[in-house]
């Protein structure tokens, strides 16, 4: 998961704005086994603007980042 969350903040697959100073970052993780895709979830990171500290990190199925 720290890997997920570096990668989703680092390259900002998606981020939006929210309120509170906040910003949403989503990526895309895919799991691979043998060359073949098994899984693919989508880290949700939710990061203060002022100090850039990690507020909270959740796996999801889908984009959980919303304006």
């Amino acid at each position: 998961m720290v890997q997920a969350v570096q990668d989703s903040v680092e390259d900002g697959h998606v981020a939006i704005s929210q309120k509170g100073n906040k910003r949403c970052y989503a990526g895309t993780v895919q799991i691979k086994f043998k060359g073949k895709v098994v899984n693919t979830f989508h880290p949700s990171t939710i990061v203060s603007k002022n100090n850039k500290k990690i507020i909270t990190s959740i796996p999801t199925n889908e984009h959980r980042c919303v304006p």
